[in-house]
């Protein structure tokens, strides 16, 4: 399972990761080439990438996954919400390298400047969202605002870093203006937001990248939030005997359906297969059998007393001889409230 983590603990396993000996630069170009390694596996065909960067760190990775792009022969166009010389720390760094490499830092300050962004967006086959990342804890400005209605107007793939910007990454709610990404590189693990909904929907596909920060200062004493894999359910689910018949699986009995209600009794029967059921037998209504032959081939059938198209009262008696003879029962979905379903149900409770 991967751990889902807030800002907080994201920021706690930043410096734990510092004073472990990672230095910050280096986790810094570790998230723009997992940026970059999204677009090149992903979006083969784009040539033309807008690199949108905001004011802080998140921006950072935005300035050296431009660098990055460009080196790799892609077309970039750098926009930075701020003056490029008001970068700071690791992001500054990232600033003069973008430049030592001979690519253009545009700054949105001034109606020019806007209007070359709201220009060259459309005309992209792709944007990088690096504007605000998990740092993120108040409402869009006014101009960061803009930029992602810019971005989000154009329609344009967008991969976001870390956080599609305008999300918190301490919950699911949506409080503004946020870029819908079809896209989303989580530096390192998860977020609030790439798990909860509305806010997951703008995330779009989730992308988990290393940056470098060891696993045991993601994960502390105590932490209970994970993300479920397929290798995490892989792992839980026992082995299987592959001379054992389909008995030694447990026997599921359904008791499900009643008529313009037999999609209920194929949904209960799909799901005890899927959850590795090695039997399914699912009693219903005798009208409703012949639909759910063909709709459950994997499944057995087998109808009971009705009236109506719902079960009959002394369906309740044909139940109890057979329930014996499964470990697990369902009981409920789309039987309806029919009289002769109720006093049925009371004779098998």
């Amino acid at each position: 399972m991967i751990p889902v983590l807030d800002s907080r603990q994201m920021r706690a396993a930043d410096k734990a990761a510092i004073r472990a000996g990672v230095p910050s630069a280096t986790l810094m170009e570790n998230a723009a080439e997992g940026l970059v390694k999204t677009v090149v596996r992903r979006f083969r065909d784009w040539r033309r990438i807008v690199v949108a960067c905001g004011p802080g760190n998140n921006g950072g990775d935005g300035l050296a996954a431009a660098r990055l792009l460009r080196d790799a022969g892609l077309s970039v166009r750098a926009f930075t919400l701020r003056d490029p010389d008001s970068y700071r720390g690791d992001a500054a760094v990232n600033a003069r390298r973008a430049r030592d490499s001979g690519l253009a830092l545009e700054s949105l300050a001034g109606k020019r400047a806007w209007d070359d962004f709201s220009r060259a967006l459309p005309d992209a086959d792709g944007v990088v969202d690096a504007l605000f990342g998990t740092g993120l804890d108040r409402p869009l400005s006014a101009d960061a605002a803009r930029a992602v209605a810019a971005i989000n107007r154009a329609a344009r793939p967008v991969v976001a870093a870390d956080v599609p910007s305008g999300l918190s990454s301490d919950g699911g709610d949506i409080a503004g203006e946020a870029i819908r990404a079809a896209v989303t590189v989580a530096f390192a693990a998860p977020k609030l937001c790439h798990a909860l909904p509305p806010a997951r929907r703008l995330c779009g596909r989730l992308v988990v990248h290393d940056i470098g920060i060891p696993e045991r200062l993601l994960v502390r004493r105590g932490h209970r939030l994970f993300l479920a894999t397929a290798d995490f359910a892989r792992s839980v689910l026992p082995p299987r005997d592959p001379g054992a018949h389909k008995g030694a699986f447990g026997r599921v009995a359904i008791v499900a359906g009643s008529r313009g209600k037999a999609g209920s009794s194929v949904l209960a029967a799909h799901g005890a297969l899927r959850a590795g059921a090695g039997l399914v037998t699912v009693f219903c209504p005798s009208s409703l059998e012949p639909i759910l032959v063909g709709a459950l081939p994997e499944a057995m059938t087998e109808g009971l007393a009705e009236n109506d198209g719902a079960l009959a009262a002394k369906s309740g008696e044909e139940l109890l001889e057979r329930l014996s003879e499964f470990d697990a029962a369902v009981v409920g979905p789309g039987l309806g409230t029919a009289p002769g379903t109720v006093k049925a149900l009371e004779k098998l409770l």
